[in-house]
């Protein structure tokens, strides 16, 4: 793997692990501190992801990217516990949490803004950003 093309990078809340998104369609994990790779096989994304971001609890790791919707990832357990999707989008930037971790925020490359909620996956409300809400 050395010298090949990652797309993203994540850092787990406790400073001891880092995670990427690549090469190829997987999440890695390794020890911050010594860069050895982590036990266990790579998560397999089922898109493809540009963008990652931890929960404000460090507990998941949330995925976006070339498709309409969020993958919430369990870093831990290897495994994606949700998925919010925001239809009729092309692509999603990079997510973005309330303080408390309850409500995500995404952008989508048409300009919109939609807000849902973590728990439950429903969309809350979006709008086109240049003006103001729409649904």
């Amino acid at each position: 793997m050395e010298g090949e093309l990652f797309f993203t990078i994540a850092v787990s809340a406790d400073g001891r692990e880092v995670q990427i998104i690549g090469p190829g369609p997987f999440l890695r994990r390794w020890d911050a501190a010594t860069g050895a790779p982590l036990a266990g096989e790579p998560y397999r994304l089922d898109t493809p992801t540009m963008w990652a971001e931890r929960t404000p609890d460090g507990r998941y790791l949330a995925l976006t990217g070339e498709s309409d919707t969020m993958d919430l990832v369990d870093v831990g357990a290897n495994r994606r516990v949700r998925s919010i999707t925001v239809p009729g989008a092309r692509a999603l930037t990079r997510p973005a949490f309330s303080p408390d971790g309850r409500l995500v925020a995404l952008g989508t490359f048409q300009g919109e803004i939609a807000i849902a909620e973590v728990r439950t996956g429903q969309l809350r409300r979006r709008w086109l950003a240049a003006a103001g809400p729409t649904r």
